[in-house]
């Protein structure tokens, strides 16, 4: 009984990583809108020490640029950032896990030193409403399994 709770452990976290490698590839084929951003790095996953003695791991970052720089002429650097969650679980993303994701990102954001970040967050089966509403009024880019199936299969440009 230990060993098959142990392989099914396992093959869920093959399914997560299969799910993760998909949305990257679909990231770097241009099937997800970044609107007026482009990736100009590779995507990788990055593990975040947050208070508490705990690591969160964000599944998806990698750097961006604007597609049409606006034409200011300032001294400030510009650095933006991509950060992307993605949950094959069966059951909906609660609050905890959207404040626990926001609290990595923040703490990215000021390591990295990036003026500012584009988030996504993909959930298989979707957000509670509190979660959803938290991660909305922080410009969080939300995505369910009807999102995905569309983008997975979406031709490339």
């Amino acid at each position: 009984e230990k060993a098959i709770k142990s392989l099914s452990g396992h093959v869920n976290v093959l399914r997560g990583k299969t799910f993760e490698y998909q949305v990257k590839q679909a990231l770097l084929k241009g099937k997800i809108s970044l609107e007026n951003y482009r990736i100009i790095s590779d995507i990788n996953s990055v593990n975040i020490s947050l208070p508490g003695a705990h690591s969160y791991q964000i599944d998806l970052v990698a750097y961006l640029e604007e597609k049409t720089p606006k034409a200011k002429k300032t001294k400030k650097k510009t650095k933006i950032g991509l950060a992307v969650e993605v949950k094959n679980w069966k059951r909906r993303i609660y609050i905890g896990e959207a404040r626990t994701f926001l609290k990595a990102v923040q703490k990215l954001k000021e390591l990295n030193k990036f003026t500012h970040i584009v988030m996504m967050y993909i959930s298989r089966s979707g957000f509670s409403e509190p979660a959803a509403e938290l991660l909305k009024r922080h410009k969080v880019r939300l995505a369910t399994l009807e999102d995905i199936e569309k983008f997975l299969t979406k031709p490339s440009k």
